[in-house]
């Protein structure tokens, strides 16, 4: 829960002018009318997916009631913060092509920097069984020929998606949707090491286990990933933290989120929706449904119920944590290591948070629940000697997106069989029923664009 950048001049125009920050979201198209949207929304969740679209809304002039079951706002996206230092605990980093994270951004004055350059020229690490090894001398190895094999495999693949937007036009995708990463692994035998690696990558990209992952699903992200420069891959993060955006799009709502007000029940009905919280019931024309699919399977629902809400409720979220330590000084570097570091074979990984001097330490799939309990003399222990050359470090919080009752995972994660199923009903209206957030986006799915890329088709859904 998941970039930015660009070549030359033209990375700091779209980032910081807003002019040239991308889509609009919250301005009028042509074609636009505010007699032709529904007088009265109400909108199921407070994340970026669901504040996008209530701002969007309200401009077309719509009255939007926005309910919320946590007490805060951003749902995925949360900031941890402590004695002027921040760390994001879920959504982080921003793409190039994020540009609606980027017009959103800039219209909030929210700046977008880059990340630390000085981490940037330092040594990456890769460590197995306790050995500790630069990342280049790996991927220069027998390891990284191994690497290269199984990459340029799955990249052949990607390079036949026709449409990035929709991964059921690839020519393969019935063959590929019906299989798992794991399977592919079990076909192209990589080494042990280089295995590894992969099962890694899609524990901490897929945030779930190789043999529970679409193959069609991780082709679709590769080819996401492939058609972008990679100076422009995880490039900048937001001043402040990442949930600066969602107060600064709950600021232009005209009445306040309601917090801590779950949502028990939603009734369609020919005449309308009502949402049913336990401090009462919202009646509207419509309802915006801006939560993770494991929240939609808390829900009742009554009346006319499509039949995508039960496709929707077996969705499976992905798994991850965070844990943030602090240490006194970035002891690392005085070794040459950036911090980041991939470590087996627990499959945790390890980068700087804003604050250098802090520490995160991330997993996901099964590691991320391993991660999540270890104790932290055994955590501080697996990570390489170089991190643990002064005083330990002090934990400062965890985050494990599991265990949240509000989200249930991290972001969706497709299994064999799912997506070819799922992909146009989860992409459409479905009578006064809406769905937003980022299992819901074509292109972006699992990154904050997502969530606001779903917000910008609601809105043209309502105003069709």
């Amino acid at each position: 829960m998941s970039h930015a950048g660009g070549p030359g001049d033209d990375k700091d125009r779209h980032v910081d002018d807003p002019d040239h920050a991308g889509p609009d979201i919250f301005r009028f198209r042509q074609g636009d009318s505010e007699t032709a949207m529904k007088r009265r929304v109400v909108v199921v969740g407070a994340g970026l997916a669901g504040l996008a679209s209530a701002v969007a809304l309200e401009r077309h002039g719509v009255e939007v009631v926005v309910l919320e079951a946590r007490g805060r706002l951003g749902g995925r996206v949360h900031t941890w913060r402590e004695n002027g230092h921040h760390a994001d605990l879920g959504a982080e980093r921003v793409d190039g092509d994020h540009r609606r994270v980027h017009a959103l951004a800039a219209r909030s004055a929210v700046p977008l920097v880059p990340v630390d350059e000085e981490a940037a020229a330092l040594d990456d690490v890769l460590m197995f069984d306790g050995v500790t090894h630069r990342a280049a001398e790996i991927h220069e190895g027998p390891i990284g020929a191994e690497l290269d094999r199984v990459t340029s495999h799955v990249s052949a693949l990607a390079a036949q998606l026709p449409r990035l937007d929709d991964p059921t036009t690839h020519p393969e995708a019935r063959s590929l949707d019906a299989r798992s990463v794991g399977d592919l692994l079990d076909e192209l035998a990589p080494s042990a090491d280089a295995r590894s690696i992969v099962e890694q990558r899609v524990r901490s990209e897929g945030a779930v286990e190789p043999h529970q992952l679409s193959l069609l699903a991780w082709v679709h992200q590769v080819a996401m990933a492939e058609a972008k420069p990679a100076d422009q891959i995880e490039s900048h993060r937001l001043r402040g933290g990442a949930d600066v955006l969602a107060e600064a799009l709950s600021s232009r709502l005209s009445a306040p989120v309601r917090l801590a007000t779950t949502v028990l029940a939603v009734d369609l009905h020919a005449a309308g929706v009502r949402a049913t919280t336990e401090q009462g019931g919202v009646e509207a024309d419509a309802v915006v449904l801006a939560v993770p699919p494991t929240v939609v399977g808390q829900l009742r629902f009554e009346g006319q119920v499509p039949a995508v809400i039960e496709q929707l409720s077996k969705l499976p979220m992905g798994d991850i944590t965070k844990r943030l330590l602090a240490f006194d000084t970035p002891v690392w570097r005085a070794s040459g290591w950036s911090g980041h570091a991939l470590i087996e074979p627990s499959s945790f990984v390890t980068w700087e948070a804003p604050a250098p001097e802090v520490l995160i330490v991330y997993a996901g799939g099964s590691a991320a629940r391993r991660l999540a309990t270890m104790p932290l003399a055994e955590l501080v222990a697996a990570l390489p000697p170089a991190w643990r050359t002064g005083p330990p470090p002090r934990e400062v919080h965890t985050a494990h997106w599991g265990s949240v009752a509000e989200t249930g995972g991290a972001w969706n994660a497709p299994t064999p069989g799912q997506v070819l199923p799922t992909w146009h009903v989860l992409r459409r209206p479905h009578g006064r029923l809406h769905l937003a957030g980022e299992h819901t986006a074509a292109r972006f799915s699992g990154f904050m664009e997502g969530a606001l890329e779903s917000a910008e088709r609601v809105v043209s859904e309502l105003a069709g």
